[in-house]
C-alpha cells in the first residue's frame, strides 16, 4: 500500500524516487514554473467560461458566497485558512463548469503548485488584489459573460505567475 502511494505521488510530480536514497519532496525548475502556471491559466480559464455557461444560479450564488468569505478575516488568519478558502471557490467553480476533465487535471495541478499558491498568497498585499481578481471573475460570471469570466480567469493565474516569478528570482526554493 505504501509502495502504491508513493508510486501515485510520484506520477503527481510531488515527489522523486531517488536510488539507494528513497522519496524526496519534487522541486521544480523556474522553467517548471512557468509552465505549470501557463497550464492552469488555460485550465482556470476554460473552468470560468464553463461556468459561466453552465452552473445553476445556485452555484454561482455558492461562488459569491465563497468570494465573500475570503474577504473575512477569518478567513486570512493562517495561510492554510486561506488556502481552504481558495480551494473552497475553486471546488465550487470546478463542480459547475460542465467538464469534469477540466476539474480533475486543475486538482491535480493544483497539487503540485500548492507551495507557489502559498508563495503568492503569502506575498505583501496580493490577498486584496486576489479578492479584487476573483470579484471580476464572479461578475463576469454573475452576467452570464462566458468570455469576460474566461478572460478573468486567465488573467488572476497571469497575475500569480508573475508574485511567484518574483519570488523565485529572489531566491525562494520552488519546492512542490
Amino acid at each position: 500500500v505504501v509502495r502504491e502511494a508513493l508510486q501515485h505521488l510520484q506520477a503527481e510530480g510531488l515527489i522523486d524516487i531517488i536510488p539507494h536514497r528513497g522519496p524526496v519532496v519534487a522541486t521544480l525548475s523556474a522553467d517548471e514554473v512557468r509552465e505549470l502556471y501557463v497550464v492552469r491559466g488555460a485550465l482556470e480559464a476554460l473552468a470560468g467560461e464553463g461556468f459561466a455557461r453552465n452552473a445553476t444560479d445556485e452555484q454561482v450564488a455558492r461562488l459569491r458566497e465563497a468570494l465573500e468569505y475570503l474577504r473575512q478575516p477569518e478567513a486570512s488568519a493562517s495561510t492554510e485558512s486561506l488556502l481552504a478558502a481558495k480551494n473552497a471557490f475553486y471546488a465550487i467553480l470546478l463542480e459547475g463548469c460542465g467538464n469534469r476533465i477540466v476539474g480533475q487535471m486543475l486538482t491535480q495541478l493544483n497539487n503540485r503548485v500548492t507551495l507557489l499558491r502559498r508563495v503568492s498568497l503569502g506575498t505583501e498585499g496580493r490577498l486584496p488584489r486576489t479578492i479584487a481578481e476573483l470579484e471580476e471573475v464572479v461578475s463576469a460570471i454573475e452576467a452570464r459573460d462566458p468570455e469576460r469570466a474566461r478572460l478573468m480567469c486567465a488573467r488572476h493565474v497571469e497575475r500569480a505567475a508573475e508574485v511567484v516569478g518574483r519570488s523565485l528570482a529572489g531566491g525562494q526554493d520552488a519546492g512542490s
